[in-house]
């Protein structure tokens, strides 16, 4: 029991440095060595745990993806919420991600870029573009109106509030002569204009 728990612990350890690695210098310029020396671990170490490079990368690309899209257990405590009121909570989850980990959307476009035809497969495996079920569920009550049946647009206008800002951070910031102390207000707008942006959907 010692063992494996020994051996969950390497390779969580290993996961979590080669996603430092990924995100710092995108796949082409991340390597093995690079991830070895982050985790504190030799190569063949890593080669145990994860057989490749692509491998590594693949469960590292999967799991943001995953992330950005889709809260791990927020949704989970709406129970008899409305839509409207289960969208805010996606809106904040979503917003607080991005709070925390604001140089992943950069990280998974580049990628997405990079390797179109792999990045649309692991996608397509994934199913991660599905609305998050709970979404899914409301939309299709009665009360949803007609744009339930068009939740999909929605939730593009929604990360698109949330995502460009800090996608566009660093030319924005220079083109609107904004200082960071100040941006970070105009990004918590941005939270603002998209729960009114819900607001005026769903009347």
């Amino acid at each position: 029991m010692k063992g494996k728990v020994l051996e969950e612990s390497t390779a969580l350890k290993i996961k979590d440095a080669a996603r430092e690695v990924f995100v710092a210098k995108g796949y082409d310029g991340a390597t093995m060595q690079a991830i070895a020396d982050k985790a504190g671990f030799n190569k063949a170490q890593l080669h145990y745990y994860y057989r490749s490079k692509d491998s590594l990368f693949l469960l590292i690309f999967r799991e943001q993806m995953q992330a950005l899209l889709h809260p791990a257990d927020s949704l989970g405590s709406t129970a008899g919420q409305s839509l409207r009121d289960v969208l805010k909570v996606w809106i904040d989850d979503r917003a607080d991600f991005l709070r925390k980990f604001p140089h992943m959307p950069l990280f998974l476009l580049n990628e997405v870029h990079r390797n179109p035809a792999l990045i649309r497969a692991l996608l397509q495996e994934m199913r991660v573009l599905a609305i998050p079920a709970r979404l899914l569920d409301l939309s299709r009550e009665p009360q949803a109106s007609e744009v339930g049946q068009h939740l999909e647009v929605l939730l593009a206008g929604i990360l698109s509030l949330l995502v460009f800002p800090v996608l566009g951070a660093p030319i924005l910031q220079i083109l609107l002569d904004v200082q960071p102390e100040r941006w970070d207000d105009m990004v918590k707008r941005q939270v603002g204009l998209a729960k009114n942006l819900v607001d005026t959907v769903l009347k």
